[in-house]
């Protein structure tokens, strides 16, 4: 509690207790381990649209998640419904907790046993568990990406792996954590905690003062997380010229060299999405000079000792990011066999249709290998089932979910867009002077999916995952029968049906 504040119509220090007259400074809730909090950020902001009193006293400040560094890889691997039967540790903090709830349970029962079929249904519709479709690693994604401050706690337990010297930066747990944990969340504070001890409260409690994630939504998450990987992609860049300028220009740069007359002291990296068949060159220098380890840096009066391991560590083999996009829809059932037989994902995706998806045989394997190694993807998707509906792409471990967020602001008449947010609708259009049936241009349909997984900063990788989704927008005769539609949903929903059930987002 703080001293009393001599103004008493100041709302932010008007909550006062009961008994006695001096204000909070902050109230800490404790949500529980299974907490949604997409669901608590939307309760404030519905009260808010709707001018509730209580927001005059008090407003949702700083969300902060507490990830456990001995579960958080394993809960991200997990297939498990988070329920309190397949993940009791969600929910209990002691198997004599769980022993204890389970009795309760069991004596609910069986008192209840002679209610009506319809009523128990009721009642547990409106139980407090998570949902039961959705999986551990749906949650733990969630409670990662929906917060302002992440604290890291029992770093204690690992620090020993990540101090081990024979350990590869991808496999030393702590480094993996973190970098999975700021891939998940770039724009959050990441704090390493032992037994939950920080510093200063000063760091966590108000910290953001409701400017954070708690004033955004989902639309708001995901630009955050295609600025991010678009920032990472051009740092990428920026550190690919950098040690291309640092080779020896008298150096051989034919990969297939045998002339000893000269220095061949360089590794190679090859992209292969470049059609020109262009490749860098990574430099293992080395000088007695100190080295500049900064990979931005340009100053070519010192040495610049960028290494093949510190330019793969960073964003080839160690957690990446890009972002797919385009202008044209995807042919659901194309879409949906690409998922079946190549992503990691075990729940929540109807039987493969059995149609071609115009991938050799060698690419198979290929493709099955690189998407293999994703652990988040998530965006915007335009599915040619609709010209409408404004579909939204989340994948999290072994889960895949397809939802609608609405419609198009496309198909909104400019004088329904909220006035503050015209200049950022508009941002996602390819003509600004887009008009329904009018022009050429689409508006703001389009695909826009964030990938993240280990080694997806490899532009190798990301040709074979760009490559299969291209293969699965509507072909060129596809697209013109799409047109002849004329935006007829039913029309379309025959000719490109949808394998996939779709609900709608809540929040």
């Amino acid at each position: 509690q703080g001293e009393p504040d001599p103004d008493p119509s100041n709302p932010s220090n008007s909550n006062t207790s009961p008994n006695t007259s001096k204000a909070f400074d902050h109230i800490v809730v404790e949500l529980s381990g299974v907490a949604e909090p997409k669901s608590i950020r939307s309760n404030f902001q519905e009260a808010a649209l709707y001018d509730m009193p209580l927001l005059e006293r008090v407003r949702l400040d700083t969300m902060i998640t507490v990830l456990d560094c001995e579960t958080f890889l394993s809960h991200l691997r997990s297939g498990k419904r988070a329920t309190p039967t397949e993940a009791p540790e969600l929910y209990y903090r002691t198997d004599a907790e769980r022993l204890a709830a389970e009795e309760m349970q069991q004596k609910s029962e069986e008192e209840m046993a002679g209610f009506p079929a319809e009523l128990m249904e009721a009642l547990n519709a409106g139980s407090n568990t998570y949902g039961s479709d959705s999986g551990v690693v749906d949650l733990i994604v969630e409670q990662t990406e929906v917060a302002d401050i992440l604290l890291l706690n029992k770093v204690d337990s690992l620090r020993d792996d990540d101090n081990d010297p024979n350990l590869s930066i991808e496999d030393r747990s702590l480094s993996k954590i973190r970098e999975m944990a700021q891939s998940l969340n770039p724009s959050a504070t990441i704090i390493e905690t032992s037994f939950g001890k920080v510093d200063s409260l000063d760091s966590i409690l108000g910290a953001f003062g409701g400017k954070g994630v708690v004033s955004s939504g989902v639309v708001d998450d995901h630009k955050d997380a295609v600025a991010a990987a678009v920032a990472a992609a051009d740092v990428s860049e920026s550190t690919s010229s950098v040690v291309q300028d640092a080779v020896d220009v008298d150096l051989s740069s034919d990969p297939k060299c045998n002339d000893s007359g000269h220095d061949h002291n360089h590794q190679h990296d090859h992209h292969h999405d470049n059609p020109s068949g262009a490749h860098t060159t990574s430099a293992s220098t080395s000088s007695s000079e100190p080295s500049c380890d900064d990979p931005q840096c340009t100053d070519t009066t010192h040495n610049h000792s960028h290494n093949h391991h510190a330019v793969a560590g960073s964003k080839h083999a160690g957690i990446g990011t890009f972002v797919y996009s385009a202008r044209r829809p995807f042919h659901p059932t194309r879409l949906v066999n690409l998922f079946l037989r190549f992503l990691p994902i075990s729940r929540s995706l109807p039987i493969s249709s059995g149609e071609e998806t115009n991938i050799g045989e060698e690419q198979e394997v290929q493709l099955k290998q690189e998407l293999n190694c994703l652990f988040r993807s998530k965006g915007f998707l335009w599915m040619a089932d609709s010209n409408v509906a404004a579909s939204f792409w989340s994948h999290a471990g072994s889960s895949f979910e397809m939802q609608c967020l609405g419609r198009w602001w496309a198909t909104l008449d400019r004088s329904q867009w909220p006035e503050e947010a015209r200049k950022d609708i508009l941002a996602d259009f390819d003509d600004e002077n887009h008009t329904e049936g009018a022009t050429n241009s689409v508006g703001d349909r389009r695909q826009e999916v964030v990938f993240i997984g280990t080694g997806v900063g490899n532009h190798d990788k990301q040709h074979y995952i760009r490559e299969a989704l291209n293969k699965c927008l509507l072909t060129d005769e596809e697209w013109d029968l799409f047109q002849t539609c004329n935006g007829e949903e039913q029309s379309l929903r025959e000719r490109f049906p949808n394998p996939v059930s779709v609900r709608m987002m809540n929040f």
